[in-house]
């Protein structure tokens, strides 16, 4: 079983898995090194090759150069050998997995009708999970990291400006998907097991 979580820049995608995996054994799917990222990232491209291309399309025509080397790893290495990794394990979770690139990549907002071709190229999980705590909570998470944060590169205001694309992204995203089994939307990790107990009755 593998569930996937993705959100906005401090939404607690990260804590949350950690917090899975500690109460419900989980295994919070992590590359470990270049040859597990080769392997699997090679898998990926093998087994799912239109999903690879389209990624590969939305970075090139749609990512800014001074980003581009900076979320090229993740986007098109990481995420998918993550994805292929997680197959291997009985109950998987991935803190941002291939959904997130679509808040990752692009600095413009996106139309009802992009999102969902992405969202249709992409390989399905078991249980896919909005993370979408209240907005003052995302602001202070976002504010405590920094720089470290997804736009180091950014003046402020256009890192917050990102920002807000992100969410308008993210809730698009949360409307096409909205009426898919499974799906949900949770703020805290005791709204996930909830979630996750509701799954395992339905089946």
């Amino acid at each position: 079983m593998i569930v996937e979580l993705f959100g906005p820049v401090g939404s607690g995608k990260t804590t949350i898995a950690k917090q899975l995996r500690d109460s419900k054994g989980f295994v919070l799917v992590r590359i470990n090194n270049k040859a597990e990222l080769v392997l699997y990232g090679l898998k990926f491209y093998l087994r799912h090759p239109a999903a690879g291309l389209a990624m590969f399309t939305w970075l090139i025509f749609s990512c800014r150069l001074q980003s581009f080397f900076h979320i090229v790893v993740s986007v098109l290495l990481y995420r998918p050998a993550v994805y292929m990794k997680a197959k291997q394990v009985d109950l998987a979770v991935i803190d941002e997995g291939l959904r997130q690139n679509i808040l990752s990549i692009f600095d413009r907002e996106l139309t009802t009708d992009e999102i969902k071709k992405y969202l249709n190229m992409l390989p399905s999980v078991d249980l896919l999970v909005g993370v979408s705590p209240d907005e003052m909570e995302i602001d202070r998470r976002f504010e405590q990291r920094g720089k470290e944060a997804r736009r180091p590169w950014l003046p402020r205001e256009a890192e917050k400006k990102w920002l807000g694309v992100v969410r308008k992204n993210f809730e698009k995203m949360k409307f096409f998907l909205l009426n898919k089994d499974n799906f949900c939307v949770i703020a805290n990790t005791e709204e996930l097991i909830d979630c996750l107990n509701n799954l395992w009755i339905n089946k």
